[in-house]
């Protein structure tokens, strides 16, 4: 099944070539052979997954599929419940199994989604990097020596790997995205509260969002529209507006490696010559927010430690590097975290005009490689340096509330593009992703010989 589009698999389960347990004896046997099995997954459910597809392939035989993801394999990220199973959240603390599951994987598993296990992730999904002490860290699929990027870390190896077509995650500062970049995958953040986050271990309420890893653009727009047509809540409409793109001229180019700025500069003046209208303008929004970062600090640091009390003094619950960054959520006081929301809130109300004029908004969705597991590893001030880099980019959009899409850009690993349209517009998204997509293959940029790992 390596590397199979879950458009493809879907079709061949339609059509009867392949059969839902076939196909899960495949995810079997792939997983079997990976020798980094126990770093990405910290559950793994062969026997309920079999079960299930001995279910799915009765239904596909009666002519009743519940959908086109009937029998199609999915991993969960491990701080979503699952019934029956216990959710880690990252670490090694017992937990009791889960008397219900998240209402995102029932949404999923009601499509006829077949969970196959749940993903490792960074403790707490508190950090950019993806490492984790206590199950080990995810290889990154592209360049094994470098981090895998979190902190939906494992979900980004598993979809990589090809052992599953797709993986659902959370991303709360760029936990979805930054491991898409670094995995040379797709990755999109839903607009916060577009999904239920009952059954989702809360880390940021005010910021954490639902989203999925893969390998292809339809892939994700499948999974989309099977729960958009179960679910009419969100704007269906997709855009058939021109490519109108708004690109700003600061703040997400700060500290980003010459390389990408040169490949982001000489892409985007392609798009151009393609026809794409570009437009780069100073975004005060963004230094609005910014600000508001500096003198009251960021929401998910007082969140997460009013979330995770007890971990921040205990030394053998968490690593230094995530416990230091609980320690200094706890120092912003309650005031000042009720201002920040405050005030962005209102950033935020301010920023939608951009599209009346724009369909979106681009930037790079990271501003260099990954870097060294090693040197994250040895090092706190490196880690904690390079989990800041991280997620530079990507917590922006977060903080904007925007539904974002990172997007690999051929033949340039690790590098991404990241798109973002008004909140609540996810088909219209996928409508510009796809412009984009098709626009960016045919710039020569994209067309040079790589000098290393490849998007595959």
């Amino acid at each position: 099944m390596e590397h199979n589009r879950l458009t493809d698999l879907s079709e061949s389960l339609c059509t009867g070539l392949r059969t839902p347990t076939e196909l899960i004896s495949e995810v079997w046997t792939n997983i079997a052979r990976c020798e980094a099995r126990k770093r990405i997954f910290t559950v793994e459910m062969e026997a309920d997954s079999r079960k299930k597809a001995e279910a799915s392939f009765f239904r596909y035989r009666s002519g009743k599929p519940l959908s086109p993801l009937d029998g199609l394999p999915i991993a969960i990220k491990d701080n979503m419940d699952v019934r029956g199973y216990p959710t880690s959240n990252g670490l090694k603390t017992a937990a009791e199994p889960a008397s219900h599951s998240a209402e995102i994987v029932l949404k999923l598993e009601q499509l006829g989604m077949i969970v196959v296990g749940k993903t490792n992730l960074s403790e707490i999904a508190f950090t950019g990097l993806g490492v984790n002490p206590h199950y080990g860290t995810p290889p990154n699929t592209v360049d094994a020596a470098k981090v895998p990027g979190g902190s939906t870390s494992g979900g980004a190896a598993a979809v990589g790997l090809g052992l599953v077509p797709v993986a659902l995650g959370t991303d709360t500062g760029g936990s979805i995205r930054t491991p898409a970049a670094w995995n040379n995958l797709y990755g999109i953040k839903y607009t916060q509260n577009a999904f239920s986050s009952r059954g989702v271990t809360p880390l940021s309420p005010f910021l954490d969002a639902i989203g999925f890893l893969a390998r292809h653009l339809d892939d994700l727009a499948l999974v989309d529209a099977a729960l958009q047509a179960s679910d009419k809540t969100r704007d269906a409409e997709p855009s058939d507006s021109p490519l109108t793109i708004l690109i700003p001229s600061h703040y997400f180019f700060d500290g980003m490696s010459p390389d990408f700025k040169e490949d982001f500069d000489q892409l985007t003046k392609e798009m151009a010559q393609q026809g794409a209208t570009v437009i780069r303008q100073n975004l005060p929004e963004i230094d609005a927010i910014a600000r508001v970062l500096g003198q009251y600090g960021n929401p998910v640091g007082y969140e997460a430690a009013a979330n995770f009390p007890a971990l921040i003094d205990d030394e053998n619950g968490l690593s230094r590097a995530v416990s230091d960054r609980l320690a200094s959520g706890r120092a912003i006081r309650d005031a000042s975290y009720q201002h920040a929301i405050e005030e962005i809130d209102r950033i935020r109300t301010r920023f939608l005009a951009y599209f009346d004029e724009v369909s979106c908004v681009l930037t790079p969705t990271v501003l260099s490689v990954p870097p060294s597991l090693t040197s994250v590893q040895t090092d706190l001030a490196t880690y904690q340096q390079e989990n800041a880099r991280s997620l530079h980019n990507t917590r922006m959009f977060n903080l904007l509330n925007l539904p974002t899409l990172a997007m690999p850009v051929p033949n340039k690993s690790h590098f991404s593009l990241s798109i973002s349209t008004r909140p609540f517009s996810e088909t219209a998204l996928f409508s510009q992703a796809k412009k984009l997509e098709a626009l960016i293959s045919q710039c020569p940029i994209t067309q040079k010989p790589p000098n290393g790992p490849t998007n595959g």
